[in-house]
């Protein structure tokens, strides 16, 4: 059996929370969640899309657009789609996160609940359908979309 490792041809480009990120094939969108979200998108004709990675539904005041909030965070990622000549009725949606981290065992709404209410509500709002979604529980996830082919890797870590 042979130590090789793959060789990507294009870039891994990792979202810290708060980060919105759009890029084309080869490179691959790469993120770690708790009871953070993320919206993929990805564009199968163009082999191009974005994810976003935030950590509140909404900001409690108007500000600048900031990606921590899930309301900012996808109107940012669909001014990157405009920006690549494309719109967001043309890419595919996936949902990531929302863990119930902190209090597994709570009956009150999590931060993660919420966070996977307000994405939902987001791509409803756009009209826009969400193919996937992996969300909930109480883990943490990596997630990894290849713009090459739209697929995307999840790796599950236990508290």
């Amino acid at each position: 059996m042979s130590n090789k490792r793959l060789i990507m041809a294009g870039k891994r480009i990792i979202l810290l929370p708060g980060d919105v990120r759009f890029a084309q094939a080869p490179d691959q969108l790469c993120t770690l969640l708790g009871s953070c979200l993320a919206i993929t998108a990805w564009h199968p004709q163009r082999q191009l899309g974005g994810m976003c990675h935030f950590l509140l539904p909404q900001a409690h005041r108007p500000s600048a657009p900031d990606g921590r909030y899930g309301s900012d965070a996808f109107k940012l990622l669909c001014q990157l789609m405009q920006q690549h000549a494309s719109a967001p009725d043309q890419y595919h949606y996936q949902i990531y996160g929302g863990s119930q981290i902190l209090q597994p065992n709570s009956k009150e709404s999590s931060i993660g609940s919420r966070n996977i209410k307000a994405a939902k509500q987001l791509l409803l709002n756009a009209s826009l359908n969400i193919e996937y979604e992996d969300t909930g529980g109480g883990y943490s996830r990596k997630v990894i979309l290849d713009l090459s082919t739209g697929k995307i890797g999840v790796k599950r870590f236990l508290r």
